[in-house]
Parts: structure tokens; C-alpha cells; sequence
């Protein structure tokens, strides 16, 4: 059985640092979850103004690199 919970974060600005933080956190608990015997995949995502989206399940898509491409991100998000 999957079980979602969705927390929508609105009006934030989020630096790379506060983004590479949030993302150890989710690690932290995927790697407790399989330890524990549970099964935790995460994906992690981001959005830009041009309608184009990068998806990783590595918290690389969070560096300066990945963020500054031609547009503007717009949206994060992780799925956990």
C-alpha cells in the first residue's frame, strides 16, 4: 500500500544551501526506512519558468549548476 502526504510550501525563497539541508533530511529518512525493513524511493524535482523540469534522484539537481540554467526555477519538489 502507498501512502501520500502532500506539504505546499507557497511565497518562499529557498537558497541552494536550504534545498541540499531539506534533501539530507529526506535521505536520512529513506535510508532509516530501509534499514527498518521498508521500501523508500525519492525523487527529487524542479521546475523552471519555461515550462521545461529536471528530475533526479540524486540531490545533484539542487547544485548551482543545475539551477541556473536559461529560466528561472519556479517549483521544487520531492517525492518520497
Amino acid at each position: 500500500m502507498k501512502q501520500t502526504r502532500k506539504i505546499i510550501v507557497t511565497e518562499k525563497v529557498f537558497t541552494e544551501d536550504d534545498l541540499q539541508r531539506i534533501g539530507r533530511a529526506f535521505d536520512k529518512q529513506a535510508k532509516l526506512a530501509g534499514e527498518s525493513g521498508d521500501h523508500a524511493t525519492i525523487k527529487y524535482e524542479v521546475k523552471f519558468s519555461d515550462n521545461t523540469t529536471v528530475e533526479s534522484d540524486s540531490l545533484d539537481v539542487f547544485t548551482n549548476e543545475s539551477l541556473s540554467a536559461p529560466a528561472r526555477p519556479v517549483g521544487i519538489a520531492w517525492f518520497f
